[in-house]
């Protein structure tokens, strides 16, 4: 999936690629794909090239083949299929302007495709290799930008080359380059000369089903070993050092080699440092994957996994030392080795532990989804006079606005859930076709997905993400847990297939109660949403109360909805527009609603300002613990970037404060279930999901709860809810 405002990576699309393109930032995004490309732009994915190379490109600078325009080279390309097919078809034709315009243009119309075109099959590495520039190459780079005047640039290269003299981290500056370290095969570590760093060789990156090829074990000079899979049972030095706490230890991702070590049956803990978790903090857009995290520093790593990790320890060694300083510059190095670091053994246990799916179970909902799937179908064939392909938009909207004649507004295109949306009451095949779209998606999604991920030991191992999202929240992936629904009925019945056989064991949810609401009355000192928030009243309710200034207990379900929907929006930056979208009032109802709230919760403004203000002078902001988040068009000349940039970095301090507290939280809970049977299995945001011992039920949850209540020092305070219950289901 590509999310972009560049029409350019239309011609990306395939069976596998969605290009969903950004309007008015992501308030507005239409998805445009293979089915719908005619429809909706005018030509199939594989004729952009064609069409831009005819009609040009504006917004690139190529005019394309010289009188002829957008509506010519749809029609054009609607007969023929690519440009080289409508130059053999007019080719030597004169008795037209067209046949004209096409022969005299023909050759500029060639060249045209050819800057249209993405190349998409580049020797990346390459063309790194020879197209980068190094330190060495700057002096010349400047000389040839002052030649032509190119001033701007000028200065920018110039900047660079002082931030990374300053950094220190550069390929340059290290030993250790792109070249292959090489490594000598031992089949354990000697106990007189312990190492430094020591990680997991995977065959990939998710852990928990990856091949274990071996450890990758570094020293302080910089030599590197490798001790393969064969050895590693009679490892008898490595493994005591794995699991001594307090013999210091450094790994290129310590989640992972904790999880491998347990996987091949002994204990792995102590580690001081973590490259990929520094590098995330960092910069939290660049340092998703050791392959992001090494490119900040201008290393690739090989392909070969053995290799890859032995070029990574050497590196991570030789760089370990700057990256702490640039830590330490940021104000970071305490959320690395107190929160991140600890966080990972939390992560580890709580992949190692995973989660129990009855596959027959969930085979019973399939079966009852798949007969409601059948059912809606020929329903709505009834409704619609004959059967098509419902999964597809170009046949749906033949079907609505063809077949059935329903009304087609200006700006719709497509079939999206938001076109659907406002033609709900037009037809009663509405209602069914969005109905059947949500069935098919919870079967392909869940029904079917899965059971692949389903391990020997009848659980689910998923991938939990620390360095994924630029705010600082987990995620969760190989499968999303995260993404099962609770808010649709339909999908938190797949809730009911995950449940523990043994009964001494059922599930606990626990989760904040609106709990970046709180943080941002913490973190502006706002007094009246302070006060709403300890009041121990239902928050929406009394905010509604407050902004439509009616008693609380006067308050309809109307008023809530939309103080609610005011609450959950104002974190995220919400617009008078976003605002009358989402509660469809009028645009001055909206302006209203907003106003009165921040005229009751006086302090917003002044909150937001400052944030945007800090963000144009540091080109950052950060959170409660000091995680940081760039933003490079903060200060951009364009009004949309700018205005998304501010939006964001209110949002980034708010939940990335919020993802420090839950951080916090389970790193403490699991202190406190040290030696118990219960254990957290899921985190979704901000939930907790364990798989609580019954008999430890009366001792733990008030505890549980208090701690994550107290995680972090607010000046609000939090309210942690929840349930047990024999399924994930029952929880809620």
């Amino acid at each position: 999936v590509l999310f972009t405002s560049d029409k350019d990576f239309l011609q990306l699309i395939d069976d596998h690629i969605q290009v969903h393109a950004l309007k008015r930032g992501l308030s507005d995004v239409f998805t445009y794909t293979k089915e719908n490309m005619v429809e909706s732009y005018g030509v199939r994915a594989d004729q952009v090239t064609d069409f831009k190379a005819i009609a040009g490109d504006a917004s690139d600078n190529y005019k394309g083949i010289p009188h002829i325009g957008e509506k010519t080279a749809k029609s054009l390309l609607s007969k023929y299929n690519h440009l080289e097919d409508i130059l053999t078809a007019y080719r030597g034709k004169s008795d037209t302007a067209l046949a004209r315009n096409l022969n005299a243009g023909a050759d500029e119309g060639r060249l045209c495709l050819k800057i249209a075109t993405i190349v998409t099959d580049l020797d990346v590495a390459e063309f790194y290799n020879r197209g980068a520039v190094r330190p060495e190459d700057t002096q010349a780079v400047l000389a040839f930008m002052n030649r032509f005047s190119l001033e701007k640039y000028a200065r920018q290269i110039s900047n660079e080359a002082v931030k990374e003299d300053e950094k220190g981290t550069k390929s340059a500056k290290l030993d250790v380059t792109n070249a292959d370290v090489k490594a000598e095969n031992i089949p354990d570590i000697a106990p007189d000369c312990l190492p430094i760093a020591v990680s997991a060789i995977l065959s990939s990156e998710n852990e928990n089903t990856a091949d274990i090829l071996g450890f990758a074990i570094g020293y302080r000079d910089r030599t590197v070993k490798l001790i393969d899979s064969f050895h590693m049972s009679s490892a008898t030095n490595l493994k005591r050092f794995l699991a001594d706490p307090t013999a210091e230890k450094w790994s290129l991702d310590s989640k992972s080699t904790i999880v491998a070590a347990h996987r091949l049956g002994f204990e792995a803990c102590g580690f001081t440092f973590d490259f990929l978790l520094a590098s995330y903090l960092i910069n939290s857009d660049r340092a998703a994957t050791l392959e992001d995290a090494f490119s900040q520093i201008d290393i690739i790593l090989p392909p070969d996994p053995t290799q890859r990790y032995v070029n990574a320890t050497a590196a991570m060694i030789e760089s370990c030392a700057s990256l702490l300083a640039s830590l330490k510059k940021q104000d970071a190095e305490k959320l690395l080795t107190t929160v991140e670091i600890p966080l990972a053994k939390t992560l580890a246990d709580m992949e190692i532990e995973g989660l129990p799916l009855d596959l027959k179970e969930l085979a019973r909902i399939g079966t009852e989804y798949r007969k409601l799937l059948k059912d809606l179908e020929q329903q709505i064939y009834q409704l619609a006079g004959t059967e098509f392909n419902i999964k597809s938009p170009m046949q749906v909207a033949d079907i609505l606005f063809n077949r059935l004649g329903l009304p087609k507004g200006k700006k719709e295109s497509g079939t999206s859930i938001e076109v659907l949306n406002n033609h709900y009451a037009d037809h009663p095949i509405i209602p069914l076709i969005i109905q059947y779209r949500t069935y098919a998606k919870i079967i392909s999604g869940y029904i079917d997905a899965l059971p692949k991920h389903v391990l020997s030991d009848g659980k689910i191992h998923a991938k939990i993400n620390q360095t994924l999202t630029s705010t600082g929240r987990l995620s969760c992936s190989e499968p999303n847990l995260q993404n099962i629904s609770i808010r649709k009925e339909e999908g938190k019945e797949i809730r009911k297939a995950f449940f523990y056989p043994d009964d001494d064991f059922e599930f606990l949810s626990l989760d904040y109660s609106q709990v970046e609401l709180r943080v941002l009355a913490s973190l502006g000192n706002i007094k009246n949403l302070i006060a709403v928030c300890n009041s121990g009243e239902d928050i929406h309710k009394a905010t509604a109360s407050m902004v439509f200034n009616v008693p609380i207990d006067e308050v309809t379900p109307e008023m809530r909805r939309k103080a609610k929907t005011v609450n959950f929006g104002i974190v995220y930056g919400i617009s008078t527009y976003g605002l009358k979208e989402r509660l469809g009032i009028s645009f001055e109802e909206a302006k209203l609603i907003i106003s009165a709230f921040k005229k009751t919760f006086e302090g917003m403004d002044e909150y937001e300002s400052k944030v945007k203000d800090f963000a144009r002078k540091n080109g950052y902001v950060k959170t409660i613990l000091n995680r940081r988040r760039y933003f490079p068009d903060i200060n951009s000349s364009n009004p949309m970037k700018r205005a998304f940039s501010e939006r964001a970095a209110i949002n980034a301090t708010i939940q990335g404060s919020a993802a420090d507290l839950i951080k916090v939280a389970m790193i403490k809970v699991s202190e406190l279930l040290k030696g118990k049977r219960t254990k957290i299995v899921v985190q979704i945001h901000d939930e907790l999901v364990f798989k609580m011992a019954k008999d430890e039920e009366k001792e733990l949850i008030p505890l549980i709860a208090k701690t994550m209540d107290e995680a972090l020092p607010l000046s609000v305070k939090q309210t942690v809810e929840g349930s047990t219950g024999h399924s994930w289901f029952d929880c809620k």
